[in-house]
């Protein structure tokens, strides 16, 4: 993924780059301080990310594997739309594109969080970086 910085950290634990289908957002951090050498607010947030496969277990579920942490941060960003963030935020798609109206030239980065039940957002930044990719146990 060339728009993200830091993304063989996710292609990694799955041998591509994922759609994030049915992730999870945990958190969304909001920082109008610059991070670094970066003007303007930093937006952080971290997806529990995972590997569907076709097996399924005994219950009848699919199985998941390669469960991770994956911390995403947008510098000098800022908030085309926010919404709708609850107690569970899954997402149909995690995409990052080129935008087609940025808010300010220097925006060359659109973050979009489509989700299918809670959070729904986009976002506009001049820099997007996976901060992290750490092993998770969902059932803790």
């Amino acid at each position: 993924m060339q728009l993200v910085e830091g993304s063989h950290k996710v292609e990694q634990v799955f041998g591509r780059w994922p759609t994030f289908h049915d992730v999870e957002v945990l958190s969304i951090t909001l920082d109008r301080k610059a991070c670094g050498a970066d003007r303007g607010p930093t937006i952080r947030f971290t997806v529990h990310a995972f590997e569907m496969t076709a097996e399924v277990d005994a219950r009848g579920y699919y199985v998941r594997r390669n469960h991770v942490l994956v911390t995403f941060a947008l510098y000098a960003a800022a908030v085309v739309q926010l919404q709708d963030f609850g107690i569970q935020n899954v997402l149909s798609s995690l995409h990052f594109s080129r935008p087609a109206q940025p808010i300010e030239s220097d925006l060359t980065v659109e973050v979009a969080l489509a989700g299918i039940y809670g959070v729904h957002a986009t976002f506009q930044c001049a820099r997007a970086e996976v901060v992290a990719v750490e092993p998770y146990d969902p059932e803790k």
